[in-house]
């Protein structure tokens, strides 16, 4: 039977940066996925409008976001793939607190934001912009049983178009350097040994411990996006406006990746800094290869996530496809794995979901005695920090980020994580410089 969905395109010719896009188009409630740093992971940059809020629900709520999610997938209309990589469909947020509706965790710390802890967002409008031309196409989606929603498609369609025939502000962007607020070392130091000492215990084999920084919340949030990402191209990025706060993300990370019934996943563990120049930088990467605490990291995680994805994959289709390769991004070196799978049929991206979060590369193992431990330790609550933003198209394809190198707004202030994974012989002195170097980029905004 033929859909009721049908595709159209517009052909743009050459647009600004993913950046400025969503300036032109914030006023809309665009929201952005961003893969400015290009390469092969990262050649389509997507901004987003809004059809209709579907789901916003915080941890409290009634009900369970993942099972209203299934059903939203099994009711909603359906089309099959067109050769873009995302179509229309929702747009997604889960954050790490989700983790206590998924399994029975504390959760000691009071809301660190107002951003909800899952938000969906159907949409039927999609600029995308080619990362390798800078070229841009205009996509919307009309349904042949819904008048008022195409209508409605029609509409923001005509008011994307007269956006984006006003040039983008000028970003203007003054740094405060004396607005950050640096957490005290040897408090992370003293984290990072208790967390050995659960170790030694036999209680986890690994814990992802996380400190945080704020900075006064920026007047825009959208210059300062746009100022970060200057600064760190994302491959996995992206911006997005709820609940008066935002997100801002330039994560490295892809979490999970469903085409079909297939489906990836590719953990990050293990992080070197850039060198000042090609020799230096040639050995740090090197050195990252040769370790065998940040191997034997990576290892433990990729264990996790092929355990992960046998919970709602065909019996034997789980494999390693790529167990350890060196990855650079603009300030560090990271150690990357994949791990492949297919989807058992009647499964879907909501069980999928459901059997993976939160990822495994920024809880530990065993997962669930590793989250109550974090949650013990750290002095906040995680967020959005840790959890997942993505999008579900239409035809079935999905794409999922681990949100690390980001930030978001909490009132007056704006909260950035960074973290390590911490095993046996992690030196706390050594971890805690770690998070400096992963925070190096996004905090030189504010030099």
């Amino acid at each position: 039977m033929p859909s009721r969905l049908r595709i159209h395109s517009h052909e743009l010719g050459p647009v600004a940066d993913a950046g400025a896009l969503l300036a032109q188009l914030r006023s809309l409630g665009a929201v952005l996925y961003d893969s400015g740093a290009g390469g092969r992971f990262g050649r389509t940059s997507m901004v987003a409008l809004p059809q209709r809020e579907v789901l916003r629900w915080n941890i409290g709520d009634k009900g369970n976001p993942l099972e209203s999610l299934e059903q939203l997938l099994q009711q909603a209309p359906r089309m099959d793939s067109c050769g873009v990589p995302f179509p229309g469909g929702w747009v997604a947020l889960f954050s790490y607190e989700i983790r206590r509706v998924l399994e029975h965790l504390p959760g000691r710390h009071p809301r660190s934001t107002a951003l909800p802890d899952a938000l969906l967002i159907e949409t039927r409008v999609v600029l995308q912009r080619d990362e390798a031309t800078g070229h841009g196409t205009l996509l919307h989606i009309e349904d042949s049983e819904d008048t008022a929603a195409t209508q409605q498609t029609r509409a923001m369609m005509d008011s994307v178009l007269a956006a984006l025939a006003i040039p983008a502000p000028v970003l203007e962007w003054k740094s405060n350097a004396a607005s950050v607020s640096v957490p005290d070392a040897s408090l992370h130091r003293a984290r990072v040994a208790a967390a050995r000492e659960h170790i030694r215990a036999g209680d986890i084999y690994q814990a992802n411990l996380a400190q945080a920084w704020s900075v006064q919340r920026p007047r825009d949030t959208v210059a300062c996006y746009r100022r970060l990402r200057a600064l760190n191209p994302p491959t996995f990025g992206g911006y997005l406006e709820a609940a008066g706060e935002a997100l801002l993300c330039l994560s490295p990370e892809r979490f999970l990746r469903t085409q079909g019934d297939a489906v990836s996943t590719r953990p990050i563990k293990g992080t070197a800094p850039r060198g000042a120049n090609a020799a230096e930088d040639q050995a740090w990467a090197a050195a990252l290869q040769r370790s065998a605490k940040d191997r034997a990291e990576l290892a433990m995680i990729v264990d996790i996530l092929r355990n992960d994805l046998a919970r709602v994959c065909c019996a034997g289709s789980v494999h390693v496809s790529s167990a350890m390769e060196v990855e650079q991004h603009p300030t560090v070196h990271h150690l990357v794995a994949e791990i492949r799978g297919r989807l058992r049929p009647g499964e879907s991206v909501a069980t999928l979901l459901r059997a993976t979060l939160p990822g495994g590369s920024i809880t530990g193992a065993p997962r669930i005695r590793a989250m109550e431990i974090i949650d013990a330790l750290e002095a906040s609550a995680r967020g959005p920090y840790c959890g997942t933003f993505g999008w579900i198209g239409y035809d079935g394809c999905s794409d999922w980020n681990i949100i690390i190198r980001s930030a978001f707004t909490a009132g007056a202030a704006m909260v950035l994580h960074a973290g390590g994974g911490i095993v046996l012989d992690s030196d706390p002195e050594l971890e805690e410089q770690e998070t400096h170097h992963k925070l190096a980029g996004l905090l030189a905004a504010w030099a």
